[in-house]
């Protein structure tokens, strides 16, 4: 089994007390340092180990697309059976199961790789809609005549968020992503060109220097046609959030085993986490295909939420 994810610190003492074995196979495609950054591929290794102890584990970190390609090309090559990714892209296709993420996970699953993917936590952290403006002043309104969704962040935190819209692969209909404070001030803007020969995407990453409200606005700056929106707020929960289709990519890939989370205390009721997740993908299909526990105990992380830890759960 290999698990592929952006970092494995702790790795060391994780083995020393015996909560990975010793004879982990490890590549750091990343070349950053195995054990440098988060400790998250390395809470996911512990349960996938707890739930099949005799599995050989290859642990491989990426940072990146082309980490990731080469990852995929060890597993074939290594004759791996199982693939744990609790990584979610964005901004790479749809969501509808296509493009360059897709692309590279394709070889797996022609190869007879089961991939085992985290279906995310973005079910309060996602807007999906068609673009409305009412008034023609140009900004989208995401609720009745409300122009702005609004979250509430913390000084010294990241807000980091995706926007993209149903025009792939290139498009000519131009959108722009801004962030303001509670008084209006723009904060942050994502304002690429697109003309026709880039992909329909904005993104921007604030780094909060005073807790309160910050909101989130959408202007169509030369777009001829309302095309319908996806938001993602990754660290954020968002006013008037779309649970629906809220999977990210590639949980959404045909032949991807994708998974949600249930908090093992409600597992017994089945009732999914809050911030799981949902399907469809964006052309239509029943996603999740799955879904596992979260919310145990492992050494690296203490109680590990989400479908990060979900994934592992069923990969084993």
């Amino acid at each position: 089994m290999a698990v592929i994810d952006p970092g494995f610190a702790g790795l060391s003492t994780a083995r020393a007390r015996g909560e990975l074995p010793a004879n982990v196979v490890t590549r750091d495609f990343s070349g950053t340092g195995l054990e440098f950054g988060t400790g998250h591929g390395t809470a996911v290794a512990e349960i996938v180990h707890d739930v099949a102890p005799n599995a050989q584990l290859y642990l491989y970190k990426i940072s990146d697309e082309v980490d990731l390609e080469n990852a995929v090309a060890e597993a074939i090559a290594q004759g791996i059976d199982v693939v744990n990714h609790a990584v979610g892209w964005f901004n790479t296709s749809y969501y509808d199961g296509t493009g360059v993420i897709a692309d590279i996970v394709q070889p797996a699953l022609a190869a007879g790789v089961l991939w085992v993917n985290s279906a995310g936590n973005y079910a309060r952290r996602h807007y999906k809609g068609v673009f409305r403006d009412s008034n023609a002043n140009r900004w989208t309104e995401f609720a009745g005549a409300d122009e702005t969704l609004d979250l509430q962040a913390n000084a010294g935190e990241t807000i980091q968020l995706y926007l993209t819209w149903r025009d792939w692969p290139l498009t000519a209909q131009d959108y722009d992503l801004l962030l303001v404070n509670a008084q209006g001030a723009t904060m942050a803007v994502s304002d690429k060109t697109q003309n026709g020969g880039q992909e329909p995407t904005e993104s921007l990453r604030f780094f909060v220097p005073s807790s309160g409200t910050y909101r989130v606005k959408v202007q169509a700056f030369s777009a001829t046609a309302a095309k319908e929106l996806t938001l993602f707020s990754l660290f954020h929960d968002l006013e008037h959030a779309v649970a629906q289709s809220s999977i990210v990519t590639p949980a959404d890939v045909h032949g991807v085993f994708s998974v949600a989370a249930i908090r093992q205390e409600a597992w017994q009721a089945g009732a999914p986490a809050s911030y799981s997740s949902q399907g469809p993908t964006n052309d239509g299909r029943a996603k999740p295909d799955i879904s596992g526990p979260d919310n145990g105990q492992t050494s690296t992380f203490g109680g590990f939420e989400g479908t990060s830890a979900a994934a592992p759960h069923v990969a084993g």
